[in-house]
């Protein structure tokens, strides 16, 4: 998610469908690990759906891909991000970050 917000693409807000959408304990650990509000949807077949509004868009029934989302889209469970936790894993990733520098360094150790 990182490098994605580095290159441009800023999201606010992750759609989870599928199996693990039916797990809150998942959920609340994803929204607070990225901390990003994470959605499910209400409807179960959201992957059709989904389809369903690329293929609009494809064929001009609506004139772009967010007009299709705002007319066919429907309505979200919402799992936000705790800050005490979402704190937490902050910590975690920069010191997961500094270990993987650390390891890239004793590979060019080991290495040479």
């Amino acid at each position: 998610m990182e490098v994605m917000h580095q290159s441009g693409y800023a999201f606010e807000t992750i759609l989870v469908c599928g199996g693990l959408s039916k797990n809150p304990m998942f959920l609340r650990c994803q929204a607070n690990a990225v901390s990003k509000t994470v959605l499910i949807p209400k409807e179960p077949e959201s992957v059709l759906v989904g389809a369903a509004i690329l293929g609009a868009t494809a064929s001009k029934v609506y004139p772009d891909i967010l007009t299709a989302i705002q007319n066919m889209g429907g309505l979200a469970e919402k799992f936000e991000p705790s800050l005490q936790v979402t704190e937490y894993h902050e910590k975690k990733y920069k010191v997961y970050k500094k270990m993987l520098e650390h390891q890239q360094q004793y590979r060019k150790i080991m290495e040479s």
